[in-house]
């Protein structure tokens, strides 16, 4: 059932991916503005009025008039910002300035998020200014904007100095995000890690970009306003996945079938609302309260699943540090909840994101200290095991990993080449030039040996002078090539005169048979057997032909 679900989480990821995608580089709106000319402007008051217009998607209109009267004698920009609304700027009756969706493009009915810049002169003083906003969803019909005047470069500024702290904490979050995955994954290579740290560190990038793309700034820093308006909402839905499965593994009854049924339903609101947009029925933004309704079944999950937790288990001080993270987490959504439905999407919501980034930060680092630990226990593991199965001074695997390799139960000796090889001379090296020499000989001969041999079976220094590999599927061919190119090596390295006496590795090899082979030693045998003889004959200047 995980991996089913782990797997559905990818494919809704990948369709969020390419839909996001879609969107940035397929999505068009069209603009048209008279030339801009240089200078700068202030507005006054302006009037409201609402006007019924059947033609209007909500069958509304909203119209904003003031007369342009600048206090000063600089002219500039008139610059506001729409939200799922199309717009339409009249000077003196005369339209200067429209905005709307382009009704070719294959995925959505709004223009989304758009910063509105118009450029006003000095002509253009005492002319009467309107502004008509269509809403295209009902959360847009009573939305108004600010507008801004001046040096557009100011304004700007002056937006983003006021979204720097949410801008902040947004890519602190994604940053904290990807520093947990990349750990995790470091983690690995000791077998010391589970999901947990890369499921909170998806969560944390995607509570980052959902708010950081919720920014009246975001447009401006996207190029494109339907992908920047329906970002936050990919990553919102995204989001309940990864964090149902990271409150899961703190808990006891992570096994448990019932942490399904928020995935379940998140899995089917995803799949509704694409369906929805698709067909052009519902816009993302219109089913934006079964995102809502898909977190509130993971909210009363978790509190069922807290209050089982601590009836089964009791208040333990890790779990007391979790339910406290937690619980401050669901109050500061729910405020976010209620403030979002109370002033129709109105107001700038940062008690969730803060919440859940301190939650992330605390339960992240209290995971990479208990990481850290099992890091410390899989390194010294590993550093055993090297001593257990490998070779100190050639760093091959030793007798131990041998014997255990044939004596394993998923070892077969059917289709096993056995090639034995030694070292000639090894003792003389020893006796007459010392064992400083001959450890040379030793790791020199592994060397080439590995180098030749690693990439098509297991290397093993089963003594002294006495080397082994095991290979699975290969041809005899393909070894007698091998032991070719090993001569070679081996030649080369004599001619740089590293030790004082030449260094030859005798050989012998044989494919594992049946007819003859009670089991893989009776082969071994047939290898060391062959291998003794060649040592001989190099030993007496003649060579042995191959088997």
């Amino acid at each position: 059932m995980k991996t089913l679900l782990d797997k559905i989480y990818i494919l809704f990821l990948a369709a969020f991916t390419i839909l996001f995608l879609w969107i940035l580089f397929g999505f068009r709106i069209d603009i048209n503005s008279r030339e801009h000319l240089e200078g700068f402007t202030t507005i006054s008051d302006y009037d409201v009025v609402t006007i019924e217009d059947s033609t209007a998607p909500k069958g509304i209109l909203q119209t904003f008039t003031f007369t342009h009267n600048p206090e000063n004698s600089t002219f500039g920009h008139l610059i506001f910002y729409s939200i799922h609304q199309e717009i339409v700027v009249y000077l003196d009756g005369t339209q200067i300035y429209s905005m709307n969706a382009n009704k070719r493009n294959s995925f959505g009915d709004t223009p989304g998020r758009v910063w509105n810049i118009i450029q006003l002169n000095e002509s253009d003083i005492g002319k009467e200014i309107r502004i008509d906003l269509i809403p295209v969803y009902d959360s847009a019909v009573d939305s108004r904007p600010i507008i801004y005047y001046g040096n557009q470069y100011d304004i700007i500024t002056t937006i983003i100095t006021r979204d720097f702290p949410a801008l902040f904490i947004s890519a602190i979050s994604i940053l904290a995000g990807i520093f947990y995955i990349a750990f995790t994954l470091y983690a690995y290579k000791y077998g010391s890690a589970d999901n947990t740290l890369i499921v909170l560190g998806a969560f944390a990038i995607l509570i980052g970009i959902w708010k950081m793309s919720d920014m009246d700034i975001f447009p401006l820093i996207l190029n494109n306003n339907l992908a920047s308006a329906y970002l936050p909402y990919f990553a919102l839905l995204l989001a309940c996945i990864p964090c149902t499965l990271f409150i899961r593994g703190l808990h006891s009854t992570k096994k448990h079938w019932i942490w399904y049924i928020p995935c379940l339903i998140s899995y089917t609101s995803m799949f509704i609302e694409i369906i929805l947009q698709i067909l052009h029925i519902a816009d993302f933004r219109e089913t934006l309260v079964l995102t809502h309704l898909s977190i509130l079944s993971m909210m009363l999950l978790v509190i069922a699943m807290m209050v089982y937790e601590i009836r089964k288990c009791g208040f333990t001080k890790h779990f007391k540090m979790n339910f406290i993270c937690l619980c401050g987490c669901m109050v500061a959504l729910l405020i976010d909840l209620i403030i979002y439905y109370a002033l129709k999407a109105q107001a700038t919501l940062l008690c969730g994101i803060l919440a859940f980034i301190i939650y992330v930060f605390i339960l992240g680092f209290s995971s990479i200290r208990e990481l850290r630990k099992l890091i410390v226990i899989g390194q010294e593991a590993r550093r055993y095991e090297q001593m257990a199965y490998h070779d100190k001074l050639t760093g091959l695997f030793n007798r131990t990993a041998y014997a255990e390799f044939i004596s394993g139960e998923d070892f077969s000796p059917e289709h096993m080449l056995v090639a034995m090889f030694d070292l000639n001379n090894l003792k003389k090296c020893n006796d007459v030039y010392g064992h400083d020499q001959g450890d040379i000989y030793i790791t020199t001969c592994a060397r080439l040996i590995s180098d030749c041999f690693s990439d098509i079976g297991n290397c093993y220094r089963l003594g002294g002078d006495e080397f082994c590999v095991l290979m699975k599927d290969v041809s005899l061919e393909t070894c007698r090539s091998r032991l070719t190119t090993l001569n070679e090596r081996v030649n080369k390295e004599n001619a740089k005169k590293l030790i004082a006496i030449t260094m030859q590795v005798a050989h012998g090899y044989v494919l594992y048979d049946k007819r003859i082979d009670y089991d893989i030693l009776d082969t071994v045998r047939r290898a060391d057997k062959m291998m003794y003889k060649e040592k001989y004959s190099m030993k007496q200047g003649t060579k042995v032909s191959a088997q």
